[in-house]
């Protein structure tokens, strides 16, 4: 009998070009996973660079022959989507897609000549670009990974890096961090690590989980063989010797994923590991599988019961669980609508949030963004087609990992498994939640998919006598490189034009930030900067909507100020500037004609001109955006507005406005009683809500209501005096309530939740102030002394804490019960003064409250 083949001999070369491939996928997906999962605009040049120089290695290194079968899905799958982005004849459009042809004669001036299958190129193409990226990462590592040392250092790679992000979100909700990297306006909370969503954050997890138990198993093997070698058999603590570090990383990425609330990470974990050990088999009798999934699981949950299991258990088994679920139902459903309705060939790759609007019937602005279905999602954009190339990849990664596992002797195949379990639990979380999407997270899991072919074709290199591991290129592999450079080059342009085109936007808002704390009362200056940070983003990247849209809405807010528009266009000048302002809003409506805000201002300028055709732009805009509130509210005054009024559609479009959002609340309200005189719709509307019952007040009082306006604001405050009560009031609430007991005579109660409400907000030198004023009444001059002087102290310099000082270190004096310090200018005490009888907190730099 013949002895097996021996592997050949390591090439120097060979091991230094894995390993450097290794490295290169490995820092793509650490330095994504930090960038907020890759979302950040500045990282998306340096992702189309890697990807270019990954797919020009992994095309340099290509010899033809082996995963047929998955090379040829990828390929048609990205030529389809390029595809997507091709301008063909309207006929065409009509053949492939009727819907889309009818979407654009029912949406634009007039149909154009030549249209893509896309609804929004920018998008679809941005789409392609991660595409692209996902595919170089996978044919990097398909290639690129030959020796047993690479497949761990890969592995050990994906591995640390879950483990590390795992860290940092047990780390922040050990310090009760307030958002991610202690940031408040980031993320829903500590427990996402650096991602923005929870979805998102457990589905790396879940990759690097896989990552894990596959290196475990290959250890596992490794110990095996050596003991077998030496006849000892392998005992749980000498396996836990040699592979406790792993089995620890694994447990800490456990509760990780319980942690982060997520109900979708921790199904798929539990049906990922349960394909695992079906499949592995825990009772095998060579294997390792009993101790590493008794070992991990076991450690794993007893973690979780001393740090979180009470809140792991409120939260999966709580009464929003049904709820939440039918919602995520009710979108995949209607999301696969949208895809039947576009079978063949889709709305374009990363269309879904300039297309599904006009079909979501959830009543909820952020679950439109994203399907929380990446299968349906697919489906949607990619119709049929995509499908059917993604289904035809995956079955025959699956099929060459089965062949390869049973055919290897090699303990790699192992790694195998852990691709088995990324591909279940990624799976099966993605049914009802999103993150496939976003680069860390398909490019760990592309490397994952990577090894599969990889371990096959070393699987046959061991198995053949005289394999050469290396040679130089052929004539096709220069041509796919050269290729792969020219079209790298190309979206790593884009990508930089898009970033610098993100800044500019960046300082756009923030400036419409500045001018909505002064409720847009800014001079001609700051509207000057806003416009023209708007026009440089819009002018670096023509094609995009957003940026065009926005850029014509600062327009009509710097034209129309506070002032009635109607008046404004009643001058030849102001008249010029609103039809220019129309002729924009045409031109941006056909960068895609399914982006309603474009409809919805374009109908209020044709309104203002006097033009009936706003009427049928707003209606428009409404059906393509029914969740945007603007659109809602739009469409109601547009039925206010119509001979004769139609009152009750008004009144559901504005419930539906005020649903979707609390800020217009007053607005809606103010139309309802101006238009129909109905206050009795309003006040249905604000039923134990005390803000509203003010804003009520308020419009009462503008409208000379008088009774109305005290009847709610009675309302109110007692509706707010039972909230401090129960002891849920916020701070104004309690002040609010506080100087309403004052009024009526009760000095002590109200004495008592003005020092509630400055146990909420320290530095709030005004409420201080009016809290010495009651303690003086009280006669208290000492305490009324001191919470002046502490006022001073917050806010150096202010003249009213001075003046009170001044007034009552008088009334102290006469007092003679209190001895009088000796204060400054600044009001602090001297170094020799005794006459402190409790030290005051020194106030935070910069600490102050609200002037007088």
């Amino acid at each position: 009998m013949n002895p097996p083949p021996l592997p050949p001999l390591p090439n120097p070369t060979e091991r230094r070009r894995s390993l450097a491939v290794v490295g290169a996928v490995v820092a793509v997906v650490a330095v994504s996973t930090v960038a907020y999962g890759g979302v950040s605009a500045w990282l998306q040049p340096l992702l189309a660079l890697a990807a270019t120089l990954l797919g020009v290695a992994a095309a340099w290194r290509w010899r033809g022959g082996g995963m047929r079968v998955e090379a040829a899905a990828l390929a048609l799958l990205t030529l389809f989507v390029a595809f997507q982005l091709l301008p063909l004849p309207i006929a065409g459009v009509g053949i492939l897609s009727p819907v889309r042809a009818e979407s654009l004669r029912d949406l634009s001036e007039e149909a154009p000549a030549w249209a893509t299958v896309s609804y929004y190129t920018p998008a679809t193409r941005e789409g392609l670009a991660h595409l692209l990226l996902g595919a170089a990462v996978f044919a990097s590592v398909a290639i690129g990974v030959r020796s047993g040392e690479s497949v761990r250092w890969l592995l050990a790679g994906l591995f640390t890096v879950g483990v590390a992000e795992s860290v940092l979100a047990i780390g922040q909700i050990a310090v009760k961090a307030p958002g991610i990297y202690g940031d408040p306006g980031l993320g829903v909370g500590p427990w996402v690590g650096s991602f923005l969503n929870h979805s998102n954050f457990c589905q790396l997890i879940n990759v690097s989980i896989g990552a894990g138990v596959g290196l475990l198993l290959i250890r596992a093997s490794d110990q095996r063989r050596r003991a077998g070698r030496s006849r000892r058999r392998v005992s749980l603590n000498g396996y836990l010797q040699e592979q406790g570090v792993l089995v620890c990383g694994l447990a800490v990425q456990v509760v990780a994923i319980a942690l982060s609330f997520s109900r979708g990470g921790a199904l798929g974990m539990a049906l990922g590991l349960s394909a695992l050990a079906v499949v592995g088999g825990l009772g095998q009798k060579k294997g390792a599988w009993g101790w590493w999934v008794i070992s991990s699981a076991f450690l794993a949950a007893a973690t979780l019961l001393m740090v979180g299991g009470e809140a792991f258990y409120e939260r999966i088994s709580s009464a929003e669980v049904g709820a939440a679920y039918d919602d995520r139902l009710e979108l995949s459903a209607a999301v696969a609508g949208v895809g039947w309705r576009h079978g063949v060939v889709g709305t374009g790759l990363g269309t879904h949030r300039f297309v599904f609007p006009a079909f979501d019937t959830t009543q909820s602005s952020a679950l439109a963004e994203q399907a929380d279905n990446d299968h349906a999602q697919l489906f949607e954009e990619t119709g049929a087609v995509g499908v059917l190339l993604v289904g035809l990849f995956l079955a025959a990664l699956v099929s060459r990992g089965a062949r390869t596992v049973r055919r290897s002797k090699s303990s790699t195949r192992y790694a195998l498994y852990g691709v088995l379990y990324a591909l279940a639990a990624c799976g099966v979380q993605s049914l009802g939640d999103f993150g496939l999407r976003l680069p860390a997270v398909f490019c760990a899991m592309a490397a994952m998919c990577g090894l599969t072919p990889a371990l096959a074709a070393r699987s046959a290199e061991r198995l053949s006598v005289g394999a050469r591991p290396f040679s130089r290129p052929s004539w096709a592999s220069l041509a796919v490189a050269i290729a792969v450079l020219v079209v790298g080059a190309m979206f790593t342009r884009l990508a930089w034009r898009d970033y610098q085109a993100g800044q500019w936007a960046s300082v756009a808002y923030g400036l419409e930030q500045d001018l909505l704390r002064s409720d847009w009362d800014g001079d001609s200056a700051d509207y000057v900067d806003l416009l023209a940070a708007a026009q440089t983003a819009s002018e670096v990247c023509p094609a995009d909507v957003e940026l065009a849209y926005w850029l014509n809405a600062y327009r009509w807010q710097a034209f129309v100020g506070g002032a009635d528009p109607s008046e404004l266009v009643a001058e030849p000048a102001g008249r010029e500037v609103a039809e220019q302002l129309v002729a924009e809003l045409v031109k941006t409506r056909a960068l895609c004609p399914t982006y309603g805000p474009t409809h919805t201002l374009e109908g209020k300028v044709r309104l203002a001109l006097g033009d009936l055709a706003g009427f049928d732009r707003i209606e428009t805009g409404y059906a393509l955006t029914p969740n945007d509130p603007e659109a809602c509210y739009a469409a109601a005054c547009v039925a206010c507005l119509r001979v004769p009024p139609d009152p009750e559609r008004a009144k559901a479009l504005l419930r539906r406005c005020v649903g979707l959002s609390e800020f217009h609340y007053r607005e809606a309200a103010g139309l309802l009683i101006d238009f129909f005189s109905d206050y009795a719709t309003p006040t249905e509307w604000a039923v134990g809500d005390d803000e509203r019952l003010r804003a009520l007040a308020d419009l009462a009082d503008q409208r000379g209501r008088d009774d109305l306006a005290e009847d709610f604001r009675k309302d109110s405050m007692d509706l707010t005096a039972a909230q401090v009560a129960e002891g849920g009031a916020t701070a104004e609430q309690i002040v609010t309530v506080a100087s309403r007991i004052r009024q009526e005579g009760d000095l002590e109660r109200a004495i008592d939740l003005y020092r509630q409400a400055l146990a909420l907000q320290h530095g709030n030198v005004v409420w201080r102030l009016k809290l010495a004023d009651m303690l003086a009444e009280l006669g208290r001059f000492e305490e009324a002394y001191r919470e002046a002087r502490l006022s001073f102290r917050l806010k150096p310099g202010w003249e009213p804490a001075r003046k009170r000082m001044e007034e009552l270190i008088l009334k102290v004096e006469q007092n003679e019960t209190f001895p009088v310090p000796d204060w400054d200018d600044a009001g602090r005490r001297s170094a020799d003064d005794p006459a402190e009888a409790s030290p005051d907190p020194s106030p935070a730099e910069g600490q102050g409250g609200p002037s007088e």
